[in-house]
């Protein structure tokens, strides 16, 4: 099965997200609208075994990937607060 372990990164982020910005959306729409633009803003990071996944893994927890990360995903945080498409 192919995968990009960015998006996994990703939601394994999100706690810290909703911790530094607490007043965003947490609700289905808002949430996927999050992962899209940050996934669209980093380049993926595609797998296909078991091997490439743990380099992979090993390679995203240097700390600039991680710091890029958190970074788009602040960046898509702002665009989804500013202009959300969930229906209340």
């Amino acid at each position: 099965m192919i995968k990009n372990i960015i998006e996994d990164e990703i939601v394994r982020r999100l706690p810290d997200l909703y911790q530094i910005k607490p007043d965003l959306c947490r609700c289905r729409e808002c949430r996927d609208d999050l992962l899209a633009l940050t996934l669209q803003r980093l380049p993926p990071k595609y797998t296909s075994r078991r091997i490439g996944e743990v380099f992979s893994r090993l390679e995203i927890e240097n700390q600039q990937w991680q710091v890029d990360i958190l970074e788009t995903m602040l960046y898509a945080a702002g665009i989804v607060a500013e202009k959300p498409h969930h229906s209340l």
